[in-house]
């Protein structure tokens, strides 16, 4: 097992770095890359 820091403010600062890359990661691939071909498909059918 891994033992959190005993300080709040650093075992906090490690559980926020932990989840940030999957949760980036999941958004982008469902709300921000939809977004973007969504908005591509557009404008090249107005071009």
């Amino acid at each position: 097992t891994y033992a959190l820091p005993k300080n709040y403010n650093d075992a906090y600062h490690l559980a926020g770095d932990g989840v940030a890359v999957p949760v980036v990661r999941f958004l982008a691939a469902h709300i921000l890359e939809p977004l973007l071909a969504a908005a591509l498909a557009v404008e090249k059918k107005a071009a």
